[in-house]
């Protein structure tokens, strides 16, 4: 997925399907999990575990008069998903859970973006036989220290969830650019993105899950 800005005057994969761009979409301000911790609670069993956290949003039509001959396929876009939805084979007996979503007064798109990655130990060892050097760069090093697991900006309640993966996994920042297409820092991912009109580029997939009888 990438999201980009807009000016305002302007691995169980079965089925991949590639949108670029969606027609100038808004970041709706509800049900805007788009924050350096997705406002995870331990406390709430229905959260489940830290290090299996989604970042997620709802993409709904924007009402910028300058994109108005976009907005209007907005509609279309949704219908095109939902049908790409029908092509994936699944079980009768199986719940189905889509990306199109009715549950703010209108229809929307539910982006969602994974924000652990687990570090591949064979191939770090690998990529560290092969350049015979003792570093372990991660993928975010070359960003700074603020895309850095250790230095994440997660809220006080999951400090200590967060410092129980910190030798396991790593950051995968939210590919979120603003109009310079300068990668947006994750303490200025709210205040950025929330109610945006945007540019998304995003990748369609079916999940098919056995043990929850259940289709992604």
């Amino acid at each position: 997925m990438y999201i980009s800005l807009i000016e305002d005057y302007l691995s169980y994969l079965i089925l991949l399907i590639c949108i670029t761009p969606l027609p100038i979409p808004l970041l709706h301000r509800d049900g805007f999990y788009f924050t350096p911790d997705g406002n995870f609670n331990p406390a709430n069993v229905f959260h489940g575990r830290l290090v299996d956290l989604k970042l997620s949003c709802q993409l709904i039509a924007g009402r910028s008069k300058a994109f108005k001959y976009l907005l209007d396929d907005f509609s279309a876009i949704v219908s095109n998903l939902s049908a790409f939805e029908k092509l994936a084979p699944r079980e009768r007996s199986h719940e189905t859970l889509s990306v199109i979503r009715d549950t703010i007064g209108r229809r929307s798109i539910k982006l969602t973006h994974r924000l652990f990655e687990a570090i591949d130990r064979d191939q770090d060892n690998n990529t560290s036989n092969d350049n015979n050097s003792s570093t372990n760069a991660t993928p975010t090093d070359s960003l700074g220290s603020e895309y850095d697991i250790t230095t994440w900006p997660v809220a006080n309640r999951c400090k200590g969830h967060l410092q129980d993966i910190v030798s396991s996994h790593n950051i995968r920042p939210l590919p979120a650019y603003d109009e310079s297409h300068v990668l947006i820092p994750p303490l200025q991912y709210e205040v950025k993105l929330k109610g945006a009109l945007v540019e998304v580029h995003m990748a369609f997939c079916h999940h098919h899950m056995k043990t929850s009888k259940c289709d992604i």
